[in-house]
């Protein structure tokens, strides 16, 4: 049973009614207090709120609502800016190239000309009180080689150091937008009159008169409806592979989704509004030691295998998700990769940890799946003992990682060719070089 929070039922009513309508400025001024209280309040979050960061090298000015421009920063500037986290869908109508650069620098940009997810994006930085928004077909220079490669190895800066991450989950391109109405998930709607209240409860408000209230049933779990299990499921960037580490890597998220808008940070994610949420659909948050490397871990510690495990959770999540190109899969998540390295590296090899290879080549596909042993070919990004070489979703055996004495391989040799030497953690190719020593147990069952 839900009500809104203005319905004389509120004071008897503990559910809330989930916000659809998102794009009115009552809402994003909501959402506004929950970022800022997220800042001070969360113990988790305050440090990082706190952070002086970084500013990306180019940025979507949003200050002025009718003159959006790109500028490009200093190196050493530090300041606020938003990032976007959206899908494609295809080629993009408006995009940062080398011949329009500093028309889009000195002139700027027409917003009525930007698709409308952009649009929207500039809206909500607006309403959010800061001044940069940072969108990638923008701030990179589309055409250029050279920049495309000097502006990806920075994406981990990039949404580490935002104030935050708008994510658009609803839309399936970019012309979409997300600030229209979320359907409804609560059609049977019941009048109610309450008693006249003459101070019996003392917490309620006193009323001499009945008064007529309404309240909407629905179920307690998103998933006990059908068409709901599709719109989690159908959430746009839990899908696609590059949206993955924009998640994980951003302090804090502004999730538009489907249902409602949600804000997601090192504590909690929380609907705006305060109806209840279900955070069974959610996935791991990053650990602290990893957002924030203030001290290091020692490898054999609790909180070292804890780390660890989260890496193999993070690849079984995106090894199921989509790209657009083969040679993405590792590039895509190399960011993510970057972070955990400090605890888990130095050595990277094609998505595995070479301290760690013996339990990192535990993986494999879906018991289910019918799919052939991964053919090597010259699009391939990695070789076949790596999981990105494998088109599909990957699963990690359990194990108990403290127990070493199930540990009987040795590794003598373990190299890859990197495309590129500049991206450490980018893909390889598919040659690789693992040599493992191991005692091998005879199988005589079938001698009997």
């Amino acid at each position: 049973m839900y009500t809104t929070a203005d319905d004389p039922a509120a004071a008897y009513v503990a559910g809330r009614l989930r916000i659809p309508h998102v794009g009115e400025p009552g809402i994003l001024a909501l959402a506004k207090t929950c970022v800022e209280e997220c800042g001070r309040d969360h113990e988790a979050c305050k440090t990082m709120a706190l952070e002086a960061t970084y500013l990306p090298r180019r940025l979507v000015d949003c200050s002025h609502p009718h003159h959006v421009r790109i500028i490009e920063t200093d190196q050493n500037a530090q300041g606020r800016y938003i990032a976007l986290s959206y899908v494609w869908g295809g080629p993009q109508p408006q995009r940062t190239t080398t011949a329009n650069l500093a028309s889009y620098i000195v002139e700027g940009i027409d917003p009525a000309g930007l698709p409308q997810t952009i649009q929207d994006a500039i809206r909500v930085t607006r309403a959010l009180g800061i001044p940069f928004l940072w969108v990638d077909s923008l701030c990179i220079i589309q055409d250029s080689a050279e920049d495309k490669h000097r502006e990806l190895a920075s994406m981990c800066d990039v949404y580490r150091h935002a104030y935050l991450t708008i994510d658009v989950a609803r839309a399936t391109s970019v012309a979409e937008g997300f600030l229209q109405d979320c359907l409804p998930l609560y059609p049977h709607v019941v009048p109610l009159i309450l008693p006249p209240n003459r101070g019996d409860f003392p917490d309620k408000v006193s009323n001499p008169e009945a008064r007529a209230a309404k309240v909407y049933l629905g179920p307690a779990h998103e998933d006990k409806m059908t068409h709901a299990e599709w719109l989690w499921g159908a959430s746009q960037t839990a899908r696609r592979g590059w949206c993955l580490q924009e998640a994980l890597l951003s302090r804090r998220s502004l999730i538009f989704t489907f249902l409602t808008v949600q804000l997601r940070c090192q504590a909690a994610t929380q609907n705006v509004g305060g109806a209840t949420h279900d955070g069974r659909h959610d996935f791991p948050r990053l650990p602290d030691s990893i957002l924030r490397p203030h001290r290091p871990v020692e490898r054999g510690t609790d909180e070292w295998a804890k780390i660890h495990q989260t890496w193999h959770r993070i690849v079984e999540d995106y090894s199921g998700r989509l790209h657009s190109y083969a040679e993405d899969k590792l590039l895509a998540c190399a960011a993510i990769a970057e972070m955990f390295a400090p605890v888990l590296g130095p050595d990277y090899v094609a998505g595995l940890w070479h301290n760690t290879l013996p339990y990192d080549l535990l993986w494999c596909g879906p018991q289910w799946s019918d799919k052939p042993r991964p053919h090597i070919h010259k699009d391939e990004c990695a070789p076949s003992w790596s999981w990105a070489s494998f088109d599909g979703q990957v699963h990690y055996v359990t194990y108990a990682e403290e127990d070493t004495s199930m540990v009987v391989a040795e590794v003598l040799e373990c190299t890859v060719m990197l495309k590129d030497e500049a991206l450490r953690y980018g893909p390889t190719r598919p040659a690789g070089v693992l040599v493992l020593r191991s005692p091998i147990k005879l199988d005589t069952s079938s001698l009997k």
